[in-house]
């Protein structure tokens, strides 16, 4: 059986293919607006700042594509503050 792109699953109860509007009421109240950060031809503007899995805190960004539908969510273990911040040393 082959999944077409929008019926791949997501974090939590999101699918690729979602809108932002439909990954806001997916996702809830937990779900932040952050600064747009590229990720090559994907964006990101939603988060998830502080998700614990075990012991450990993640981030999650929801990247969405040129025609603004999900492309993928990606689970980073990086600190919480990072979102929005150069990742340069000054």
């Amino acid at each position: 059986m082959v999944t077409a792109l929008h019926d791949l699953p997501g974090w939590q109860n999101t699918r690729w293919g979602m809108d932002s509007k439909e990954i806001i009421a997916a996702v809830g109240p937990e779900l932040r607006e952050i600064p747009r950060q590229q990720y090559g031809p994907f964006y990101s503007e939603l988060s998830i700042p502080k998700v614990k899995i075990g012991a450990y805190t993640f981030s999650v960004v929801f990247q969405m594509d040129g025609a603004s539908t999900m492309r993928d969510s990606v689970c980073s273990a990086m600190p919480s503050n990072w979102i929005g911040q150069s990742s340069s040393a000054s």
